[in-house]
């Protein structure tokens, strides 16, 4: 059982509960400044529901407030799209956050057998680029107009 495994992992971080993600859950964060705009345009209660179906995924909460919903849809065999819908939480926690969600995707790779696993992030997010750097992965390329409302991003992608 990988929430089992899971579990282990929280013994030294007892204000930050991890539980398997339901849609629900994408209401109970509020997103950090920077992803404002992208989160009215893009979260809904059909993204909630797509994400849960297609692959792993989990929600934190921090002292019982929403700190991320994230996970991995996956594509096809072996490859698969990491997500992150984070609040404000995460740049007062950063550590906390980046430990549970490397350990949660380290778990899920291992466990969906995944040969490659990528992120998209706005050409503008530097913080989130910064983190995809500190979660192993390397930029793949640049996709203008790919964003809702035509901005650029980036893709990162990490080989396993």
């Amino acid at each position: 059982n990988r929430f089992l495994s899971l579990s282990s992992l929280l013994l030294g971080c007892l204000v930050l509960e991890i539980k398997p993600f339901e849609p629900a859950d994408i209401h109970l964060v509020v997103p950090r400044q920077i992803d404002r705009s992208l989160a009215e345009q893009v979260v809904s209660d059909d993204f909630a529901r797509e994400y849960a179906k297609r692959g792993p995924a989990y929600t934190g909460l921090w002292n019982g407030e929403a700190m991320f919903c994230a996970g991995i849809v996956i594509l096809w065999k072996g490859v698969g799209e990491g997500w992150a819908y984070t609040s404000h939480l995460v740049n007062q926690h950063p550590c906390a956050f980046h430990r549970i969600i490397f350990r949660l995707f380290q778990l899920e790779i291992r466990h969906n057998k995944l040969h490659r696993i990528q992120f998209c992030i706005p050409k503008s997010n530097l913080i989130s680029r910064n983190w995809a750097h500190h979660m192993g992965l390397h930029k793949e390329s640049t996709m203008p107009k790919y964003g809702p409302d035509g901005s650029t991003w980036i893709r990162y992608v990490r080989f396993v």
